[in-house]
């Protein structure tokens, strides 16, 4: 794999993913959950789930410090690790579809796979009473349904035309969505 920059900052590596997977398959860039403090740090923008869900874009490495986490942050660590473990064939293999820009001060990401669609989301800051409009995915199969994690059915159509609700609230937060596809509509 490759080192896309020695910034592993969540935020700012939302940018510089996106333009190494320009070039490079999400599979060769190595992305890593780093030491980078929770509460503070010079953004105090390093939430657990933010940094790790932002390191999920490729193939997620470690570099922190794990015998340094306490107990609450070594179970988050491995939620986190088993919940890649998961997708990571889809994100690294799958068909990467750029939703959103870290521009728009949304980022989302789609990694569409065999059975499985993944999509990762990051919202940067949120506008008191701003409303995010729903999310459209790209690449499914119009007349397949897919199902979501928390029950939801939803046909390919609808996911490509309406969109999503994305549950993400607040400055830095993110999330993922996995979708199955697994009947014709």
């Amino acid at each position: 794999g490759f080192w896309p920059s020695d910034n592993t900052d969540p935020c700012e590596r939302l940018f510089i993913q996106e333009g190494f997977t320009q070039f490079y398959a999400p599979a060769t860039m190595t992305c890593w959950v780093t030491d980078t403090p929770d509460k503070a740090g010079r953004t105090g923008r390093c939430r657990t789930a933010y940094k790790f869900h932002s390191a999920m874009c490729g193939a997620l490495g470690i570099g922190s410090d794990i015998g340094k986490l306490d107990e609450d942050s070594l179970a988050e660590y491995k939620k986190h690790i088993a919940e890649y473990k998961a997708i990571r064939r889809t994100i690294q293999f799958g068909t990467l579809h750029r939703l959103s820009s870290p521009k728009s001060g949304l980022t989302a990401v789609q990694y569409n796979g065999e059975g499985e669609t993944v999509v990762l989301a990051f919202l940067h800051s949120q506008a008191f009473g701003e409303k995010l409009p729903p999310l459209r995915l790209r690449g499914l199969q119009a007349d397949r349904i897919y199902h979501l994690e928390d029950g939801r059915r939803l046909a390919g159509n609808t996911l490509m035309n309406l969109g999503v609700d994305l549950p993400l609230a607040g400055d830095f937060s993110s999330c993922i969505l996995v979708f199955t596809d697994v009947e014709t509509a």
